[in-house]
C-alpha cells in the first residue's frame, strides 16, 4: 500500500526563490529487500526498483539548490487536466471528479527550450510529485526520478503487467510503442503511472526540473546541482482522498461472536462499520451498526531512524487508524460489511 511520505523542512533559505540544505543522514543497517518509493520508480542502471532508504536522488536533491521564479503567480499556463506550458497531465479515468487511489494517469511533457545539452540531453533533469498541490517547498516532495528512470519505470511497468496480468485492461501495446517512438524522438516524452499511489491530500501536481546551464562540477566530478523549475501540470484533484476508507482488514478476537475491522483515512472523524447476514451472493441487509475508535502516530513517536526521519523515503504517515468491533455475530454465518466516516453531512462508505 503506498501512503505519504512527510518531507523534511529546510534549514536555511538563500533568497525567496532559491533554497540551499544538506543532509548526510543514512540509514545505518543493511538490509536485503527494496523499500520502493511512492511512485515505484525503476532503475535500469540497477536493473531494480529505486530503494527509497538509499535513493541517492533524494540526496541530491536536498543538497540542490532550487531556482523558482515567478512561483506565487501564473509562471505556467492552465490547471487540472490542461496543457501546462511543457508538462500536461491526463487521467486515463473518463471523469472530471478527480484521480482515484489506484487509477491510472499519464504525465507528458515537450522540450521547446532545451539547454541541458550538456547533462547527457536533460536526461538528469527531474520530475517531483508535490502533494498539496501548494506546496511551495520544493524539498517537500513526495517522490522524484530523473527523466532517465522514468523511462525505465514505464517501461517496466508495462512489462510486468504484459507478463503477469492486465486487470484494469490497460492498453499495453500503446504503452510499449509509445516508449519506442520516444527513443526515436526527443521532443516527445511520459510518465505513465498504471496506479495512482494512496496520498492522503486533496490534491498533488507534478514538476518538471531542468538541471541549468549553472551547474558545476566539482574536483571529484561530482554535480552541485542547481534546478530550475520548467513546467507545473497545476493541481490534480484526488478523489475523497481524506475520506476515503482503504487498508480495510478484519482479525478474530477472543470471543467467536465478534470481529474487528481496521481501516485507514486521511481525515479526522467518527468511524462506523455497517454489517448483516448475506442473503446471497451479492445482496445482504446492513441491519447492525458498530461505532469505533480513532488514533495516529507521529515521526517523534517512532525509536530511531530512518523511522523518525521525517524526509522523503524515511517516516511515512499512518493516515487516522480506525477500529470497529463487529457483535452478535452467528458462528458458521456469512456476513456483508462496510465502514465509513463521518464527513460534513454524510459517511463516506467503503464498497461491501
Amino acid at each position: 500500500v503506498a501512503v505519504a511520505v512527510e518531507a523534511l523542512a529546510p534549514n536555511t533559505a538563500t533568497d525567496k526563490n532559491s533554497h540551499d540544505v544538506s543532509d548526510n543522514r543514512k540509514p545505518k543497517t543493511k538490509r536485503l529487500h527494496t523499500t520502493p518509493t511512492v511512485l515505484s520508480v525503476y532503475d535500469d542502471n540497477t536493473s531494480n526498483f529505486v530503494d527509497a532508504l538509499s535513493n541517492s536522488l533524494y540526496g541530491d536533491l536536498r543538497s540542490a539548490k532550487f531556482m523558482m521564479p515567478d512561483m506565487d503567480g501564473t509562471l505556467l499556463r492552465g490547471r487540472n487536466g490542461e496543457m501546462v506550458d511543457t508538462l500536461t497531465v491526463t487521467m486515463d479515468a473518463d471523469r472530471r471528479d478527480g484521480v482515484k487511489f489506484g487509477e491510472s494517469i499519464t504525465i507528458s511533457w515537450e522540450d521547446k527550450n532545451d539547454d541541458t545539452d550538456d547533462h547527457d540531453n536533460g536526461e538528469d533533469s527531474v520530475i517531483a510529485l508535490y502533494c498539496p498541490a501548494e506546496e511551495k517547498n520544493p524539498y517537500k516532495f513526495r517522490d522524484a526520478a530523473k527523466l532517465s528512470q522514468i523511462r525505465s519505470t514505464e517501461k517496466k511497468h508495462a512489462e510486468l503487467l504484459q507478463t503477469y496480468g492486465n486487470k484494469n485492461n490497460f492498453d499495453i501495446d500503446s504503452v510499449l510503442l509509445s516508449t519506442k517512438r520516444r527513443r526515436a524522438s526527443t521532443s516527445l516524452n511520459t510518465w505513465w503511472i498504471p496506479s495512482f499511489p494512496i496520498i492522503r491530500e486533496p490534491t498533488c501536481e507534478f514538476r518538471l526540473w531542468k538541471r541549468s546551464s549553472h551547474s558545476t562540477r566539482n574536483e571529484d566530478a561530482s554535480r552541485s546541482s542547481v534546478l530550475t523549475l520548467a513546467g507545473r501540470t497545476g493541481p490534480i484533484l484526488l478523489y475523497l482522498s481524506l475520506e476515503n476508507p482503504t487498508s480495510i482488514h478484519i482479525a478474530l478476537t477472543s470471543d467467536p461472536t465478534q470481529m474487528v475491522v481496521h481501516f485507514i483515512t486521511g481525515a479526522i472523524g467518527k468511524p462506523f462499520a455497517e454489517y448483516g447476514v448475506t442473503k446471497d451472493s451479492s445482496t445482504a441487509d446492513l441491519t447492525m451498526r458498530a461505532e469505533g475508535t480513532s488514533t495516529t502516530y507521529e515521526a517523534s513517536d517512532m525509536c530511531q531512524p530512518p523511522a523518525n526521519i521525517t524526509e522523503p523515503g524515511k517516516f511515512i504517515d499512518p493516515g487516522q487508524l480506525h477500529t470497529t468491533i463487529l457483535t452478535d455475530l452467528v458462528p458458521d454465518t456469512k456476513y456483508t460489511y462496510r465502514v465509513g466516516l463521518t464527513s460534513g453531512q454524510g459517511i463516506v462508505w467503503s464498497g461491501t
